[in-house]
């Protein structure tokens, strides 16, 4: 076999070692939010290169996402290559090997987006030192990034045709590195983004994939929110128009409750003058609301969710709950008073009362009732300190046989949802 044939095929074993790796990593990079992690494809089962000829289009089969493939020589019998494809969407890529057999040069074409992409590669073949993007038609100036002394890759986004930066983004040393499976392409340590006017939009910083902070910014440069997460826990605040009242808080964190560790997101909401409006709590399976009603005072509301594991940005809006039961302080004459709630009517009463027999005693009265006419049906009384159900005993308060809720009682109030959510309980782990 002379040298030429031995040389391309050798080239051909290298190449296809670095497609596997490399194509997943590369393949919809010009597309927002997707990186094609893992699309591994199985296009190694081709005819032999001929000797004869320094270029092949070679058909690709039937399950790849690559249709076709041109593999040119360099003339002067050197090994070096230019390999061609073309995908089914209609992107083009092309790489370049250097006459050791190492990735140097990577461009894309994606025909969605109808931008360019190219990359030049270090000695190593996978550590990405340039990145630049443009406009496949004008050739317009995308974004262009390096790799800077501290090993950290710098990428600018511009206004297409102009030195306008919009974005800056900073990756961690260990990212933009091509690899097959999981890669670290997207290791951000630092993100900025500009409005049209150079103010800027917002800032994100990451000591590392765990933990974060980030700041928003209105175009005339007053704050809008400001977001912290670490690790599990996450916390932050949101504003009004003047850039310093706050108009919502929130905070996820961990509650412990006989040694099962359970995720709230703890929530505030204030006027515009910054004082406290309504608290909410929501849990895995529930929103807990403490808030003053006119003409009632305070009162804490709890809404179960209807269906608690819907997708994210619709399982926290008022629509996925449905009304359990209201606790006040006080009502009809009677104290620690709740109205519980079935299918939207009032069913049930409840409040705590004593033993006349006893004034140390604590009673729960329950009291069962007609939705339509809130007349009672029925009645339960428990002792707390027992939990037995008692009978034929003296209270100091006597049930009334018709009860009404207050005007307003059962009200959902206007609220934005968190931007976080409760995570299922820590249970303990048991030794064996």
């Amino acid at each position: 076999m002379n040298r030429i044939a031995v040389l391309v095929l050798c080239g051909l074993a290298t190449a296809a070692a670095l497609f596997v790796s490399v194509w997943p990593i590369v393949y919809n990079q010009g597309q927002d939010d997707i990186n094609g992690f893992g699309r591994q494809a199985g296009w190694l089962a081709e005819e032999p290169f001929p000797p004869a000829l320094t270029q092949k289009v070679f058909p690709i089969g039937i399950g790849s996402n690559i249709t076709s493939r041109r593999i040119q020589m360099d003339k002067d019998d050197r090994y070096q290559e230019y390999i061609f494809d073309t995908f089914a969407n209609g992107d083009k890529g092309t790489l370049f090997f250097n006459e050791r057999s190492v990735l140097t040069e990577l461009t894309m074409e994606y025909a969605a987006t109808k931008t360019k992409v190219w990359f030049r590669l270090a000695d190593d073949g996978v550590t990405i030192l340039q990145k630049r993007t443009s406009d496949l038609s004008t050739g317009a100036l995308i974004e262009d990034g390096e790799r800077g002394v501290d090993n950290r890759f710098v990428l600018r986004t511009y206004v297409p045709g102009t030195k306008q930066v919009t974005r800056i983004r900073t990756y961690e040393a260990r990212a933009m590195i091509l690899r097959g499976g999981l890669a670290s392409i997207d290791l951000t340590a630092r993100d900025e983004s500009f409005y049209p006017n150079n103010q800027l939009a917002y800032l994100f910083v990451a000591s590392d994939v765990l933990h974060s902070q980030r700041w928003d910014y209105a175009p005339d440069g007053k704050a809008t929110k400001y977001l912290k997460i670490d690790y599990r826990a996450q916390n932050g605040w949101f504003f009004y128009p003047d850039g310093l009242t706050k108009r919502m808080s929130f905070e996820r964190k961990r509650i412990e409750r006989n040694g099962i560790g359970y995720w709230e997101v703890h929530t505030d909401y204030f006027d515009s003058r910054g004082n406290l409006e309504a608290n909410r709590v929501f849990t895995r399976s529930s929103m807990i609301v403490s808030v003053d009603l006119p003409g009632i005072g305070k009162v804490h509301q709890t809404w179960q969710m209807i269906v608690p594991y819907k997708a994210e940005p619709l399982r926290l809006v008022k629509d996925n709950f449905v009304l359990s039961f209201v606790e006040l302080d006080s009502s009809n004459g009677l104290n620690d008073v709740r109205f519980v709630y079935k299918d939207g009517a009032l069913s049930e009463f409840w409040y705590q009362t004593r033993l006349k027999s006893d004034a140390s005693s604590s009673i729960q009265v329950r009291l069962t009732l007609d939705a339509a006419s809130g007349s009672v049906v029925s009645q339960a009384i428990l002792d707390q300190k027992t939990q037995k159900q008692l009978s034929d005993v003296e209270l100091v308060d006597v049930s009334p046989s018709h009860i009404v809720a207050p005007a307003g009682l059962n009200q959902m109030l206007d609220y934005d949802p968190p931007p976080a959510l409760a995570f299922e309980p820590d249970y303990p782990q048991w030794e064996h």
